[in-house]
């Protein structure tokens, strides 16, 4: 989140590390925050960006704050139907699935069959089903020669969990949900790509909770990526909007120190390679 420049001072300690492959970055389209400046502004910055998030698409809440910060979002990164312009720009582009519930947006994405080299990425939402909706998508899309596969959000899947059931009993849902996702295939029998978000951010309704986890939980994921290396981990470090705009030199110190203490307990419990 935030400028290359926040990412290098936050995130720079992870440069030399040679299983770090680079960011993924919002495709904002707002203000000054334009994607294509921002690909610009990252290059100069030494910042290799491997992902552009697009659009989340429409999502169901009961409460108003949330109906209020997924139309913002909607409203202030690129529209699916240009971020396909981005395709020579990262290894991968991400929208969730309910962004391609319109017929314009899934058009948009097939011309992705352009891009052999480009992966879609579908994220699954924080909705009942929507799991299994996002790994039909991804095989339909594969259907029509688009290197399409599913990132698994380990957030939005617990969310949409039981409140009333306990956490760890949640937690062994969520890692079922992903054994299930390693072992899928698409309509020819192939594997497709596959990523999970970390969300290791500091909002608080689109992270996990860290006083939740134990080296037991950590440990059972690192256990389940072992059957597929090749799975991309995105650490989705989400700071409050006004934290994006700008942080002071103070506040990007604290951030990165908070980030080396994420990443090596992730490394400790396997979860990530030393």
């Amino acid at each position: 989140m935030g400028t290359p420049r926040t990412w290098s001072d936050v995130w720079g300690f992870l440069k030399d590390d040679p299983n770090f492959a680079g960011f993924e970055m919002i495709g904002w389209d707002f203000l000054w925050q334009r994607c294509h400046l921002l690909l610009a502004q990252a290059r100069k910055s030494g910042c290799n960006v491997i992902g552009i998030h697009g659009r989340i698409g429409k999502q169901e809440s009961p409460r108003l704050i949330d109906q209020f910060r997924v139309g913002l979002i909607n409203r202030i990164v690129v529209p699916t139907t240009k971020i396909t312009r981005f395709a020579n720009n990262a290894d991968y582009l991400l929208v969730h699935g309910r962004e391609l519930h319109p017929q314009k947006n899934r058009n948009a994405v097939l011309s992705l069959s352009n891009f052999p080299t480009t992966t879609l990425f579908i994220e699954n939402d924080m909705i009942p089903g929507a799991l299994g909706e996002t790994v039909d998508l991804c095989c339909q899309l594969r259907n029509n020669n688009v290197k399409a596969g599913v990132m698994f959000d380990l957030h939005h899947f617990l969310g949409q969990l039981d409140e009333d059931v306990n956490y760890a009993e949640k937690w062994k849902t969520t890692l079922n949900a992903l054994s299930w996702l390693i072992n899928s295939r698409d309509f020819e029998g192939e594997e497709f790509p596959i990523g999970i978000h970390v969300d290791l951010g500091e909002v608080e309704e689109d992270s996990l909770k860290q006083n939740h986890k134990t080296k037991d939980l950590w440990e059972d994921l690192a256990f389940i990526l072992v059957s597929r290396p090749d799975v991309k981990i995105v650490i989705e470090d989400e700071l409050p909007l006004k934290d994006q705009l700008f942080l002071s030199s103070k506040a990007r110190k604290a951030l990165r120190e908070r980030c080396q203490a994420r990443i090596a307990l992730l490394q400790e419990f396997s979860v990530l390679p030393k």
